[in-house]
């Protein structure tokens, strides 16, 4: 498809609610378009959990997801599954005639979810529709691109969970007043057994647990970090990886560590729910992705004081100042950044605790909320103001 630089949204109309005034408790919906939601799955209970208490919360997502995510969030609040390919917008649209949202809120993966789903929300009347990209903007296709161009225009804002990813949606055309940089906040993550149980079920004696949690994909960097595990077992033979997630590249990776001989050492522990306990049993977090928005298991790792090494890539340097509450590195160095780390225990520990100081002074996930809600706020009161100035003029791009 050829882009056509000419084209511009078709004016939609909107039915003008009689009088419609500031609402004291918003209905939000927050949508995800993905069928393993992963990290933006996280990210959405977090925000859902914490919204309950000034809004009026309902879930909605694809019913494609294979990880259970779905269930645990129809225990936080109202969550509705839209359907798969081919019935996904005939059941959208009766779920917002139905739910008569106030905010439609629109969490992103990757920037090509969710291409056409502020058309419709338009189309339904939702007064404020806004999208969180969890991700810098990856998008090469001109297809992709140029159909972002024209959903983006009908948005009242573009929410950026670090300045990177901001900074590459401006540069993909987003205009610069509809951009808003919202970073992820988290809640701790519980913690059922102590260290020392942890350890004992690990089996891992007093080596140095090195841990990573990560969705086994291209993103995540797992071959570098099995040459980055290689380098550290040549001069630590007593240390530990443990690698929890799943995902489409963990069969290979399990058959490039039995090639190199390297399974005794590294484990391949695949999904798990006890990531806090694994946390506190861990020296360090380790992450070696190559692009990143704003990692939650970081400042997960740093909300727990468990000290970080990872690849120096723009949204985890947003998180972890080198040098100060972690360690950074290209990926190519980031096995002398373990080691280095591992020998100087004493100033891997301030590190740690200088990160631990920052996670819950900036990422706390109360503050993210606050923010959040700030914003939903500010939209609702522009969407009531272009009401009363002209309640039935077509929403423009």
């Amino acid at each position: 498809m050829t882009p056509d630089p000419t084209w511009r949204p078709p004016l939609l109309f909107r039915p003008a609610p009689a009088g419609m005034t500031f609402p004291s408790r918003p209905k939000v919906v927050l949508l995800l378009d993905s069928t393993e939601p992963s990290g933006v799955g996280e990210h959405v209970l977090t925000l859902a959990r914490r919204l309950q208490g000034d809004a009026d919360v309902t879930i909605a997502n694809v019913d494609l997801d294979r990880t259970g995510w779905a269930e645990r969030a129809a225990t936080v609040v109202p969550t509705v599954q839209l359907g798969g390919p081919g019935d996904t917008c005939c059941r959208f649209v009766r779920f917002l005639d139905e739910v008569a949202p106030d905010i439609l809120h629109i969490h992103a993966g990757i920037g090509w979810e969710a291409l056409d789903v502020p058309a419709v929300a338009r189309a339904c009347g939702v007064p404020v529709v806004l999208r969180t990209e969890h991700l810098p903007n990856v998008m090469t296709e001109p297809f992709h691109r140029a159909t972002y161009a024209q959903m983006g225009a009908l948005l009242d804002a573009v929410v950026c969970v670090s300045a990177a990813t901001r900074d590459s949606y401006r540069g993909a055309g987003v205009p610069r007043g509809r951009l808003r940089v919202i970073r992820n906040g988290v809640e701790p993550r519980p913690q059922a057994r102590d260290r020392a149980a942890t350890r004992h079920d690990l089996a891992v004696g007093a080596a140095p647990v090195l841990l990573t949690v990560a969705r086994f994909s291209e993103q995540k960097g797992y071959p570098d970090l099995i040459d980055t595990a290689e380098i550290v077992l040549g001069q630590r033979p007593d240390a530990r990886f443990l690698w929890v997630g799943d995902g489409p590249t963990r069969p290979a990776c399990g058959e490039i560590l039995a090639a190199r001989g390297l399974d005794a050492s590294v484990t391949l522990l695949g999904a798990r729910s006890d990531v806090g306990d694994l946390m506190a049993a861990a020296d360090l977090l380790v992450s070696a992705s190559r692009f990143e928005g704003h990692p939650l298991v970081v400042l997960e790792a740093m909300a727990a004081g468990l000290p970080v090494v990872a690849t120096r890539v723009p949204g985890t340097a947003e998180a972890v100042e080198h040098g100060v509450t972690g360690r950074l590195a290209p990926a190519a160095d980031l096995g002398a950044a373990i080691l280095a780390a591992l020998d100087a225990p004493a100033e891997t520990a301030a590190y740690a605790r200088a990160a631990q100081a920052r996670a819950r002074r900036t990422f706390s996930a109360a503050r993210m909320t606050a923010r959040a809600l700030a914003l939903y706020r500010s939209l609702l009161a522009e969407a009531v103001h272009r009401h009363a100035v002209a309640p039935n003029e077509a929403i423009a791009p």
